[in-house]
């Protein structure tokens, strides 16, 4: 759980990245973290209907 923005610190590799928000579609994306490397990963969730 947590806010955004939001900085994490990831073994180096893939891995999913997914947020959850009551009342909003689920947002999932897919990663590859390199070593030494900084990613941003921007993303809008969507309201369900």
């Amino acid at each position: 759980m947590g806010s955004t923005p939001s900085s994490l610190r990831l073994a180096v590799g893939d891995h999913k990245i997914r947020l959850v928000k009551s009342g909003f579609k689920t947002w999932e994306r897919t990663m590859t973290v390199s070593a030494g490397a900084t990613a941003t990963v921007d993303a809008t969730l969507e309201k369900q209907e």
